[in-house]
């Protein structure tokens, strides 16, 4: 059986940490790349992300929380599509690099339960995309071989590790060409 992995930022929702390395000035960008992998990894929680957000980019945390919160608009019809195809019986994983509590504020209390057969969070594992290993370890929860796994992500670096890891990978650029790219790839496995 083959499993399809999709990344959260960027991909079934929006992502704010381009518009802030937009916002950053330019001394204090390695400042706010640190502090974005603290969140990633589980060090810090959201709140102090959004607290450290604010500080780096001389703004008030309302407003770090307001710009964050924005940018990270759901992406409707990929996550319709995700539902759809985890209903027909397609293996699907979320795997994400996520601080915390930054997911319960985008989706419903079971609606990834609903969506997804495992949820791998970088704050939970301590792992963190593009590192190979989160990879495996999303392909061995699913019970599927890395070979049987699609990644979705919008970032090359993510779908170099998984490529390393073994899995194919797909750039989200466009709904239309994941949705296609996804259909081909569960069809592949059908034929």
């Amino acid at each position: 059986m083959r499993a399809v992995v999709f990344d959260c930022f960027g991909v079934l929702c929006g992502s704010s940490y381009e518009l802030l390395l937009a916002e950053c000035a330019p001394e204090r960008v390695s400042d706010l790349k640190n502090l974005n992998k603290q969140a990633d990894y589980g060090y810090i929680s959201g709140e102090e992300y959004v607290a450290g957000v604010a500080e780096i980019l001389g703004w008030t945390r309302e407003r770090a929380a307001d710009v964050i919160r924005q940018a990270r608009a759901r992406n409707e019809p990929l996550i319709s599509y995700v539902k759809n195809i985890h209903e027909r019986g397609a293996k699907t994983a979320l795997l994400s690099n996520v601080s915390s509590d930054t997911l319960r504020d985008l989706f419903a209390a079971g609606e990834l339960e609903v969506m997804f057969d495992e949820q791998i969070l970088s704050f939970a594992e301590r792992l963190a995309k593009p590192n190979p290993a989160v990879f495996e370890l999303v392909a061995e929860r699913l019970g599927v071989d890395p070979a049987d796994c699609l990644m979705i992500d919008d970032r090359i670096e993510n779908c170099e590790g998984a490529e390393v890891a073994g899995m194919e990978a797909a750039l989200h650029a466009t709904n239309f060409q994941t949705i296609q790219r996804v259909d081909a790839w569960l069809e592949e496995k059908n034929a």
